[in-house]
Order: C-alpha cells, then sequence, then structure tokens
C-alpha cells in the first residue's frame, strides 16, 4: 500500500506580456512606463519562477535530485532588501522582489509537508497491529498535510494580491495585474478543490479500510498471500471496503 500526495505548484502571478484590457481606469503614460518596466522584468521574472518552482515540486517529491545552486540567491534576496512601496526603486526590480517573496513563501509551506512517511503493506503483512498503527498514522498525516497545503497555498496567493498593492502601481496597470492574479487564484482553488477531493477520497478510503481491520485482526487469518474470515458478514464487509477502495483509486 503505497500513500501518494499530490504536488501542487504556485500559479497565481502573471507572467505574460500586458495585453490590452478593458477597464474603468483610464490607460496613461505612467502605466506605459510600468509596461516596459514589466517587460524589463519579465526574463528574470520567468528565470526565478522556473528555480523556485522547480524547488517547491522538489521538496514535495514530484522530482529528485539535489537543489539547484541558484535556489539559494532567490532564497536570500538582495541586500539591502528591497521595499516594495520605494518610488525610488525602478518599478522592474519591485515586480521581482514581489513575486521572489511570494514563490519563498510557497516554498516555506512546500516544507511543511513530505514528512508523513509511508509505510509499505506487504503481502501477510496486515495483521501486524504494529504496522497497521504506522499506516493509520501515515494515512492521517497525509490528510492533515492536504489541508494545511491547501490552505497554505491560498495564503500564499492572497498575499501575492497584497504585494501587488504595495507596488502602487498606476490606477490602470494595478487593476489589471490584480484583476489576472485573482483570477489565476481562483482557478488554483477551483483545480486543486477537485484534485485534492479524489485523493481525500482515496485516503480516506484507506482508512475505513485499515481502520476496519484493526478491530476484527483477531478474526482474520491468511491463506497465503490472501487474507480470509469465517463470518460471512465480515468477509461482506471486508470485501465492500476493498471494492470501494479501488474504486476510488481509478
Amino acid at each position: 500500500m503505497r500513500i501518494y500526495l499530490t504536488v501542487l505548484t504556485l500559479t497565481a502571478m502573471s507572467l505574460s506580456p500586458f495585453r490590452s484590457h478593458c477597464a474603468i481606469q483610464q490607460r496613461t503614460a505612467a502605466d506605459e512606463a510600468a509596461e516596459r518596466e514589466y517587460a524589463l522584468a519579465l526574463p528574470e521574472l520567468h528565470q526565478m519562477s522556473h528555480v523556485l518552482r522547480t524547488e517547491i515540486q522538489r521538496l514535495l517529491g514530484e522530482i529528485s535530485g539535489p537543489r539547484s545552486p541558484e535556489v539559494a540567491k532567490y532564497l536570500e534576496g538582495s541586500s539591502p532588501r528591497i521595499d516594495l512601496s520605494d518610488l525610488d526603486t525602478p518599478l522592474h526590480l519591485r515586480f521581482t522582489e514581489a513575486l521572489r517573496q511570494t514563490l519563498v513563501a510557497g516554498i516555506a509551506v512546500a516544507k511543511t509537508s513530505g514528512n508523513c512517511g509511508s509505510p509499505n503493506v506487504g503481502p501477510g503483512q496486515l495483521l501486524d497491529a504494529a504496522l497497521r498503527t504506522q499506516v493509520l498514522l501515515a494515512l492521517k498525516c497525509h490528510q492533515e498535510e492536504l489541508d494545511r497545503y491547501q490552505s497554505g497555498m491560498h495564503k500564499v496567493n492572497q498575499d501575492y494580491e497584497a504585494r501587488l498593492r504595495e507596488l502602487k502601481l498606476p490606477a490602470f496597470t494595478q487593476e489589471k495585474i490584480i484583476n489576472e492574479a485573482r483570477a489565476d487564484t481562483i482557478r488554483q482553488d477551483a483545480s486543486v478543490s477537485v484534485d485534492y477531493a479524489k485523493r481525500r477520497q482515496v485516503l480516506q478510503a484507506n482508512v475505513n479500510l485499515i481502520t476496519y481491520l484493526d478491530g476484527h485482526a483477531s478474526h482474520a487469518r491468511y491463506s497465503g498471500d490472501k487474507l480470509l474470515f469465517d463470518d460471512p458478514v465480515e468477509v461482506a464487509t471486508m470485501q465492500d471496503l476493498v471494492n470501494r477502495l479501488a474504486a476510488v483509486s481509478q
């Protein structure tokens, strides 16, 4: 029995060039200047996003390998620290710092995951009470981890909106970029909700099966690798739990 955890990547940030956008606010020369600053920031935004998103995936176990040497410079940031609201600091640097802080916050959330373990239950081992206890603890840990990571990344994305406001952008540009960030957050929340609902079903089906077996193990025995019960009610209940697990695991 293996326990898997979905990898969620941070998406609530726009890295695409500015496009025409209908808004209540009127586009001004200041907005054109902001667009030019954003264009200056794009190469670094793309590079930093790639490096730090990859690190998030590595921390969550989606990919293997050592940490990229580039991660350290982004985690540390510039010295002295860039103030997002400091209008004397070029806007392209503040765009980059806003994204850096957001991705670093995402890494902090990812570091709270991946500590539950995934005990393997081999043939003939389900009657081992100590192993069942380990499996149940790991399953429940993964359930809590899903909740913690989902809410944590939602907060990270909301905080990104707040950082964009700190930039004190021209009205048209601020409305556009915050609307895009909010739309990305809504899309991510919806996607994660669907994905995690499936994984929560799988985890709960595992919990239900192991919990039932935990209470009826004294009535069970193995014949080779096959787990058997003598009581027809227990046979039917156990088979139903196995079928439910198989159904949600497809």
